[in-house]
């Protein structure tokens, strides 16, 4: 079962609350077109307070942080030279969050 190497949605909540990982929240109110916000670093519990804008939160180097899922991709990726690889980068929403127009 290949969901058994990727961390719950409180796992990964807990891990973008943590100082030490790389995370970002993108909010925005989806009555508005320009009301996308970012906020880079740790969150915090404002997503727990009720309100009209909707969020993604998204958190990079999971890999780091979780050694199942490090495993995983090792052996999914490993055709791949470790040199080229970038880190596993997971995001979240709740419904009617997104990440907006933009490019990668």
């Amino acid at each position: 079962n290949e969901s058994e190497f990727w961390p719950s949605w409180n796992e990964l909540m807990a891990l973008a609350c943590d100082e030490e990982s790389d995370s970002r929240v993108i909010m925005h109110d989806p009555r508005d077109e320009y009301s996308w916000d970012l906020k880079l670093g740790h969150i915090d519990e404002e997503l727990q307070t009720p309100g009209r804008k909707k969020w993604s939160v998204i958190v990079n180097d999971v890999d780091r942080f979780d050694p199942n899922l490090s495993e995983w991709m090792e052996s999914k990726f490993s055709m791949i030279p470790q040199w080229r690889r970038d880190d596993a980068q997971v995001s979240l929403s709740q419904k009617g969050g997104g990440i907006g127009a933009h490019v990668d």
